[in-house]
């Protein structure tokens, strides 16, 4: 494995680093408007638009022509996603949602025998990676039932396939202006090397795969939604305290029935339950209260609302609420509000109780 990694130039590591960081920007900003259509419809937007941020995978792959390619760009957007907390994060388990679409890939490639250096193999490898990714989120987090998983891996294989025909036409382009590499000198090499390192990432995908299945026998009993989701407090820029949403359904909680008003959906009328604000920033660091006036909330989609420190220690005012009407909050994903919602007890205008917070931010 050391060998393969050498073989890698600084070029193709710059390649690597961005179309991980293309992908991540863009699913920022694809998520939240494919779930305007892809909710309606009970489909996971992730499903519905991946061709869109999975093509990265098969872009990098073309221009770098190197197997292992797309595991790379899996593993840095693992990372990214972890440590930036942006829409797509599961936690730890990033590292596998992220990285089994990319192995995949490359798997698929070298059994092929292509390195998405036709429109074929595009299409094939793109189909094959969102597919991949939708399936680890939607069975092991989600656990969707059989005919539901086979609508979404269906509209998840025809979204890959789009994408990779759009890796394809972007690939003609860059070639034209001579940005791919290898493409005759790697080409012994890698019929040399393929069948070694397909036997290597098995390997790697069998360990994957019942790293997962632990993780769904672990987990099965817990709601979907919360899996591997997380909200960070911090001064500013710095994270200093990451809670799970399981540990904050075991603090101590308020039930409040509240009305929100939306200036773009339907109103909301039911009786929230979740964790005083207050609490979790006193649990981070109790300096935070003398030290800023304002906080940040963060949405997953990057969607923010700010709140005065006043307004944060004012009794019963806010709260981080996981639960409806006795139901968790369903996952963006899912077309819900949550698993975790900052909601205003005392505002009713609903624009400042953000949707999937990810961030809490102490500013001065």
């Amino acid at each position: 494995m050391r060998k393969q990694l050498e073989k890698f130039t600084v070029y193709d590591l710059v390649i690597i680093a961005i179309m991980s960081a293309l992908g991540i920007a863009l699913k920022t900003v694809v998520v939240p408007l494919a779930h305007i259509i892809a909710g309606p419809l009970m489909i996971p937007s992730g499903a519905f638009a991946g061709g869109l941020y999975m093509m990265w995978l098969v872009i990098g792959y073309g221009m770098v022509r190197k197997p292992g390619t797309a595991t790379l760009i899996g593993i840095v957007q693992a990372f990214l996603v972890m440590f930036t907390g942006v829409v797509g994060s599961h936690g730890i388990m990033s590292l596998f949602t992220y990285i089994m679409p990319g192995l995949v890939m490359d798997i698929v490639l070298l059994i092929i025998g292509h390195r998405a250096c036709c429109r074929a193999c595009c299409v094939i490898a793109g189909a094959a990676a969102n597919m991949t990714g939708t399936a680890c989120v939607n069975v092991v987090f989600f656990q969707a039932p059989g005919m539901y998983l086979i609508l979404i891996l269906s509209v998840a294989a025809l979204s890959g396939a789009i994408g990779g025909y759009i890796s394809w036409e972007l690939l003609r382009v860059a070639d034209k202006y001579h940005m791919i590499k290898n493409k005759k000198e790697e080409q012994k090499k890698f019929k040399n090397s393929r069948r070694v390192l397909a036997a290597i990432m098995c390997v790697i995908l069998v360990a994957a795969g019942i790293t997962g299945v632990a993780n769904y026998i672990d987990n099965k009993d817990n709601t979907t939604g919360e899996k591997g989701y997380s909200l960070t407090v911090g001064y500013e820029d710095t994270v200093i305290k990451t809670f799970t949403a399981k540990e904050l359904k075991e603090m101590p909680s308020i039930e409040k029935k509240v009305f929100l008003s939306s200036s773009s959906k339907d109103d909301v009328d039911g009786k929230y339950k979740g964790v005083p604000l207050s609490y979790l920033i006193n649990r981070a660091d109790p300096g935070l209260f003398e030290s800023c006036e304002n906080v940040l909330c963060v949405a997953g989609d990057g969607y923010t609302s700010a709140f005065t420190m006043d307004e944060v220690l004012e009794e019963n005012n806010l709260i981080v609420a996981y639960e409806m009407d006795g139901k968790s909050l369903e996952h963006l994903d899912e077309g819900g509000t949550g698993p975790l919602r900052i909601v205003a007890l005392k505002d009713s205008f609903g624009n400042r109780s953000v949707k999937y917070v990810t961030k809490i931010e102490c500013l001065e």
